[in-house]
């Protein structure tokens, strides 16, 4: 109910040179644009465009560890969509309209990105020991306005353990917050959604400054399906899972949404792999706590 019903419009070129300079070093560069109803900023049109290079170094002395920079230019516009429904929505919970305007802050930046990633997984398809970790920073300079200049942190761990001989049970942990600065709403953290905390909308849980969840997953291969001569099977997974996350520092869209803030969540799934594509999955979850 918070999302603009309408297209969605995205457009990306990318480049890719593994070996840049050397074997140890890989480069990648991207021009891109993007047209969307915003998830977070409720009922506004968010329009994004810019250009991005990353630079990834293999760290010899560990060899599942690799460091990333990336260096960006984005511009962000986001637009009202439909200012008599937001407006009903701020009257009905007290809020003033001139609120509206810092909620459609965009604006020009340039981001520096540092990252580290650390990998120790078995596998690319069918991952049943191992780790993957990854911190980044990102500084993000307001070009058009100082004041919007912030910066963030985020970080996620992931653990696979081996059961039996084709399952695998995972736990999964995610933090992230703003470090300093005035972080526009459009850029504020989410939970809700397939990518964070399953069985609720995009942004169902709430947008804010700052987040930590965590997930427990199961996964186990379909009896027979992984016998058969077709590999695309052999990968198919069935999973059962939990997530579990909180939102801090609540943005405006969470109170007038009278959004739950935190929550917890089970549900089942089926998940596959596909290598040079990633995974994919359909998943159907069930809120435990804050049903609303």
């Amino acid at each position: 109910s918070s999302v603009m019903n309408r297209m969605n419009m995205q457009a990306e070129l990318s480049f890719f040179e593994p070996y840049f300079f050397n074997s140890d070093n890989s480069f990648m560069a991207k021009l891109f644009f993007r047209d969307y109803g915003s998830y977070q900023v409720p009922l506004a049109i968010e329009r994004r465009f810019g250009a991005e290079t990353t630079i990834a170094h293999k760290i010899k002395s560990n060899k599942h560890a690799n460091a990333t920079f990336s260096l960006g230019v984005e511009n962000v516009n986001v637009s009202e969509g439909d200012f008599n429904r937001i407006a009903g929505l701020y009257y009905a919970n007290g809020v003033p309209i001139t609120e509206r305007a810092k909620q459609l802050e965009g604006g020009l930046f340039l981001s520096l990105s540092p990252a580290l990633i650390y990998d120790t997984r078995d596998g690319a398809t069918v991952t049943r020991h191992g780790t993957v970790a990854n911190l980044r920073f990102d500084e993000e300079f307001g070009l058009n306005g100082f004041d919007k200049t912030h910066g963030k942190l985020t970080g996620i761990i992931k653990h696979y353990i081996p059961i039996a001989k084709k399952s695998s049970l995972s736990f999964t942990a995610k933090a992230g917050g703003k470090i300093h600065g005035d972080m526009p709403e459009v850029m504020a953290y989410r939970l809700g959604g397939p990518y964070t905390i399953r069985g609720y909308k995009m942004s169902g849980v709430g947008t804010g400054d700052a987040f930590v969840m965590g997930s427990a997953e199961f996964a186990t291969p379909i009896p027979f399906m992984d016998r058969t001569r077709i590999k695309f099977l052999n990968n198919l997974r069935f999973t059962v899972w939990a997530d579990a996350g909180k939102i801090f520092n609540p943005t405006i869209a969470s109170k007038i949404y009278d959004r739950p803030e935190q929550a917890i969540t089970a549900g089942v799934g089926m998940k596959i792999n596909i290598p040079g594509v990633g995974p994919l999955s359909i998943d159907y979850g069930f809120p435990l706590t804050n049903c609303g």
